[in-house]
């Protein structure tokens, strides 16, 4: 298990962003939505 969470750098979001980003509006930050998967996968919670 991790102990400490990290969040995505902004180099690893500007990949991604290109892959997920359709320019829509958003109420939440996208990449903490990211974050927040990614966080899920990695600790099984």
């Amino acid at each position: 298990m991790y102990e400490t969470h990290e969040n995505l750098t902004d180099s690893q979001w500007q990949v991604i962003k290109n892959i997920v980003d359709d320019g829509r509006k958003r109420k939440v930050c996208l990449k903490r939505v990211v974050d927040a998967c990614l966080w899920l996968t990695r600790t099984g919670s």
